[in-house]
């Protein structure tokens, strides 16, 4: 183990006082760039230094990603092995884990399915059809979306109604849904991601469960405290109450996700909740060079929402920031590869470059261009590989062997590959399993009593035998990557898959057969890392992935992501495409200051990830939406300090900004060349206004413009999403701020 001189030898004060403080709350206010991971990392490497027993200590951040780094650089600070190692984690992760090892004090079977976006979308579909609720306007995703949002709220359907601000119908046939959602949940033995924090609640709600988990862990690190949610705040605050050895570290200049429902004043407020807690400021960048952070703080310092604090280069001045303005999105893809080019010739690495923007939708040009030029990218979507027909094939094999009450797994392996079990049977044995009260699985394995199923009960014999091999096979001591390996040859899906693969004349490295393999290796990696691991763990790891979990670093190609993805990354070089209003910042956030506040902190947090060199790319059209209409440079890129910036002509930044189809100047309002003069009398709402609509119920209005003699506007309402109305007729009722 490394000596305790060696352990702080090379840390700043502050860096030292917050990897020392051994008891009570902590507060660690790390700006972007300031090692904030060595110092959790020293941290831990501290605390154990001092005699505390590394499985007291539970160091908890955001992503798969940043707890394996996180993980990784403890062990080989202490030289430590896999099995004595802390816990490193994941929020979700973590709770899983609790759930897994002490859910039976709540009732939970410990072998439930984690159900994934694509498994909830299902049973919310289901959830629909059972109940004959689909509240006009909305579709299933966003029912998902609104259920999410319910439970984060901790709001249980039976207090839909009194709890939202809904109409009544809609309130009804959501509070309906959701209900069903929740039973067929519970018919699954299944938990959404939402309930494993929810669960883990439960949890520690409960005295004797918690007494156990409270003499386990008695040291808790939290990362990205400014990411939590109300749920992850209670169950911080669950978690330390009996010791208070809490260390949050985080910056509310970079809390980027209250759209999903992160509160940047759990981290503004944490003093309130622990007055006697230590607070460390962490201002030292050693990412960025000067101009960068320059420009950088003057953009955040137009934030209210924050914690006064400045980023101090210690790197040189470096190169001032480039501003490319183009005429459309085509001229900005050229842009961005001829830049791709001009790295490559200074001697840069493609994978040290990364494309941002504030959408996916928007790299649907610059990959056509990027594949044109012939440079190797990547795009950010590690979720899409779990998504894949033949990936979902096989985990739901191996879901239906953990756990067979897993009827959504179950419904998708049951006929395939092809084996004579159609429709028609498969309503037999549903029908069959409602009579007598039994699982879609325990009706398969009764098939020979199930005459409705004519031919195909032969079929389903042999299904069912098949699957109770495979269940035989599952032991505490099976290797992950043998069980894998057998179900992916056994039950047919490689024969199956390789069949297609020839059918379709494909032998690249993307086919499903090539897929199937690439999922036996992760299998393989896991048994490895987790030796004592079992299934239930291994599939627990596959349903949690993120984003930012395929990112390739060994590979040399450029990456593709959006500004959310990037968060906790660095690269050499940053290019940021569609910096225009209604971009960022998003149309939606027009009127909300506080939504708009968020934006300029994703803008921040886009910027600060690069080290050297950062180029800002806008476009004066841009194809969207269906329409190719005129843009306007975004508010922030006007908000960086000029002595920061090239490229950028000064006519460009004063001109007044557009927002919502007409022009807000600083001396006097002005319409927009291609949008008719108003005509009078003048339209009687606003954008930003919050409005009413008998149909949709509650929003507000993001864009207002003139279609001959009538007003349109575009309403981004609360549950029915955004609607094109015409103001003149729609039944809208403004309503008070204060409502």
């Amino acid at each position: 183990m490394i000596a305790e001189e060696e352990l702080l030898a090379d840390l700043t004060p502050p860096q030292r006082q917050a990897v020392t403080h051994i008891d009570g709350p902590l507060l660690v206010l790390a700006g972007a760039g300031s090692g904030k991971t060595r110092v959790i990392t020293r941290r831990v490497g501290y605390l154990i230094q001092q005699g505390i027993s590394p499985g007291a200590i539970v160091a908890i951040t955001f992503t798969n990603k940043a707890a394996d780094e996180m993980s990784r650089r403890v062990g080989e600070l202490l030289e430590m092995k896999s099995g004595s190692m802390p816990m490193v984690s994941t929020f979700h992760s973590f709770c899983a884990l609790m759930l897994r090892i002490y859910g039976t004090a709540i009732g939970l079977e410990t072998n439930f399915t984690i159900f994934d976006t694509g498994d909830t979308a299902k049973l919310i579909r289901n959830a629909c059809g059972d109940t004959g609720a689909l509240p006009t306007g909305l579709t299933p995703a966003k029912i998902g979306e609104f259920i999410s949002r319910a439970k984060m709220q901790m709001i249980k359907p039976e207090e839909v109604s009194s709890r939202l601000e809904l109409p009544q119908f809609q309130a009804s046939s959501l509070a309906r849904i959701y209900k069903r959602y929740e039973e067929m949940l519970l018919e699954n033995r299944a938990l959404d991601f939402d309930d494993l924090l929810l669960k883990a609640l439960d949890l520690l709600n409960n005295d004797a469960a918690r007494e156990v988990i409270h003499r386990r862990y008695q040291y808790l690190l939290i990362d990205e405290y400014q990411d939590t949610n109300h749920v992850q705040y209670l169950l911080a605050k669950r978690l330390s109450e009996h010791t208070r050895n809490i260390c949050a570290t985080g910056d509310p200049d970079q809390s980027i996700y209250g759209w999903r429902g992160a509160e940047i004043n759990n981290i503004l407020d944490f003093e309130k909740d622990f007055p006697d807690a230590a607070v460390v400021f962490l201002e030292n960048n050693y990412r960025s060079t000067e101009y960068i952070l320059t420009a950088a703080n003057s953009l955040i310092s137009n934030n209210k929402l924050r914690k006064e604090k400045k980023l101090l280069a210690v790197l040189e001045k470096g190169v001032k920031i480039q501003i490319h303005s183009c005429d459309d999105e085509n001229e900005e893809a050229k842009t961005l590869a001829d830049l791709i080019n001009q790295a490559q010739k200074r001697g840069s690495k493609l994978k040290d470059i990364a494309v941002m923007c504030r959408i996916n939708s928007l790299f649907r040009i610059v990959e056509q261009t990027l594949r044109t030029r012939e440079i190797p990218y990547q795009l950010a979507r590690g979720v899409s590989f779990f998504q894949r027909r033949e990936i979902r094939d096989i985990m739901s094999y191996l879901r239906v062997l953990v756990n067979p009450a897993d009827q959504v797994a179950l419904e998708r392996i049951v006929n395939t590959p092809t084996r004579g079990i159609g429709a028609q049977a498969q309503a037999a044995l549903k029908d069959f399993a409602q009579q007598n009260q039994i699982s879609l699985y325990q009706a398969i394995l009764q098939a020979e009593k199930i005459m409705t199923l004519g031919k195909s009960q032969t079929n389903v014999i042999r299904f069912g035998e098949m699957m109770e091999q495979f269940r035989q096979r599952l032991t505490p001591t099976s290797a992950t990557e043998d069980i894998v390996r057998h179900v992916t040859d056994t039950s047919g899906l490689r024969t199956y898959y390789k069949q297609i693969a020839q059918k379709e004349h494909r032998t690249d490295e993307l086919s499903p057969e090539a897929n199937l393999d690439e999922f036996i290796g992760m299998a393989q990696k896991f048994h490895q890392e987790l030796p004592d691991g079992s299934m239930m763990d291994f599939l627990s790891q596959q349903s949690l992935v993120s984003d930012t979990d395929a990112i390739n670093n060994q590979t040399d190609c450029v990456t593709l992501l959006t500004m959310h993805a990037a968060k906790g990354l660095e690269f050499e070089q940053v290019i940021i495409l569609a910096a225009e209003e209604d971009i960022i910042p998003h149309m939606f956030c027009s009127g909300d200051e506080r939504k708009i506040e968020e934006e300029r902190r994703l803008f921040f947090v886009a910027m600060t990830r690069a080290k050297k060199f950062l180029n800002i790319c806008y476009a004066h059209h841009r194809a969207t939406r269906g329409s190719y209409r005129p843009t306007a440079p975004s508010r922030f890129i006007k908000e960086l300090d000029p002595q920061t910036v090239e490229g950028l002509d000064v006519t460009e930044l004063s001109k007044p900004v557009r927002t919502n189809q007409f022009i807000i100047s600083p001396r006097k309002p002005a319409v927009e060349a291609s949008v008719p003069t108003p005509a009078k009398p003048r339209c009687q709402y606003r954008p930003g206004q919050r409005v009413y609509h008998e149909k949709f119920g509650y929003g507000v209005i993001q864009e207002i413009y003139l279609s001959g003699a009538n007003y349109l506007g575009t309403v981004n309402f609360h549950t029915g999403g955004l609607k094109k109305l015409v103001l003149n007729i729609a039944p809208l009722q403004t309503v008070k701020t204060d409502q």
